[in-house]
């Protein structure tokens, strides 16, 4: 570990579950759940903490904060961490700088290297909360607040499961896109939590934004039904519109690719580590092979069961879920 760089770390905890993947992690994960003792499968990703040497001569610029190596990638997070990942996708060495806190740490971990390692493996991640409700795997996007996880939560209160909060991976085949099962928790603001009556939340202070340097309000973590660590099949993605009147809208083919594109977390990267034609190629696989819909989510919490219901509907389930 580098020296100053999270010295009051509690002891190791390892053996976590991120997106199907088994994770031995040198620093404890608390936000992601941990894997089955009854799985035997060999750990598939490795985090460990060491010195990062400086970008080599040969690096070249992918975006703001990743660089290509000869032996993989390096993402760098001013004030945080550098970190090394390998070509595969398995393996990162992280070198926390000093002073920087847990929060932030895990932050950059569930962000650039997530999105390296998935990238990496053939997946693409994407800005999306999804759910399971009666065999129907739906996704949840839209742009930063407009509900996305309080909709999923919603979901999953009618007997649904939850696949992933906020981050989404998947990779396209040639008739179907596979998502991968992410955290056990949505993490909600207390306003959600009060509007849609949930017990269990536990509130947690806010993590770092290491992209505008401040920390928001503490949000609650309510632990959920989870879908398991198998892929599933997509069905559906659902793309929200706050403030619109309630209901299900189809989308043309340019409109459909635009936003998928637009849901990616990381467009920039994506395009530069797989390039743009095979990024292009999958983005309309997806669009091919899965139903985009805006959904209008009306007034705010009022219209909240009303835009559950459209849904619901949209998939050939009864509105009150059963």
């Amino acid at each position: 570990m580098a020296a100053g760089g999270m010295a009051d770390k509690p002891e190791t905890l390892r053996d976590r579950q991120m997106f199907g993947w088994r994770v031995a992690s040198d620093l404890p994960l608390p936000e992601w759940p941990a894997w089955s003792p009854e799985d035997t499968t060999e750990p598939n990703l490795f985090i460990t903490l060491d010195t990062v040497p400086p970008a080599p001569a040969g690096a070249t610029a992918v975006s703001r904060l990743v660089s290509h190596t000869p032996d993989g990638f390096r993402a760098d997070v001013p004030g945080v961490a550098a970190a090394l990942v390998a070509a595969n996708g398995r393996r990162v060495v992280l070198d926390i700088r000093v002073g920087a806190s847990p929060a932030a740490v895990r932050a950059m971990i569930g962000g650039p290297i997530l999105t390296l390692s998935a990238l990496a493996r053939g997946w693409l991640p994407f800005r999306w909360s999804t759910v399971e409700v009666h065999g129907h795997t739906i996704a949840l996007g839209g742009a930063a607040g407009s509900g996305a996880s309080t909709l999923a939560a919603a979901l999953v209160r009618r007997t649904g499961s939850l696949i992933a909060d906020e981050v989404t991976i998947l990779r396209t085949e040639s008739e179907a896109a596979l998502v991968a099962s992410g955290a056990a928790e949505i993490k909600l603001w207390p306003d959600s939590v009060a509007a849609l009556a949930l017990s269990g939340a536990i509130v947690r202070s806010g993590q770092d934004d290491h992209r505008r340097g401040h920390r928001p309000p503490p949000r609650a973590a309510l632990s959920v039904s989870s879908a398991g660590t198998r892929a599933r099949r997509l069905d559906a993605v659902y793309l929200i519109q706050p403030h619109f009147p309630v209901g299900t809208v189809p989308l043309t083919w340019t409109d459909t690719t635009a936003h998928l594109a637009a849901g990616l977390r990381d467009h920039t990267l994506a395009a530069g580590l797989l390039g743009r034609q095979t990024l292009g190629t999958a983005l309309a696989t997806l669009a091919s092979t899965v139903r985009v819909r805006t959904v209008g989510r009306g007034q705010g919490f009022a219209d909240l069961d009303r835009a559950v219901a459209a849904v619901l509907v949209d998939q050939g389930v009864a509105a009150d879920g059963r």
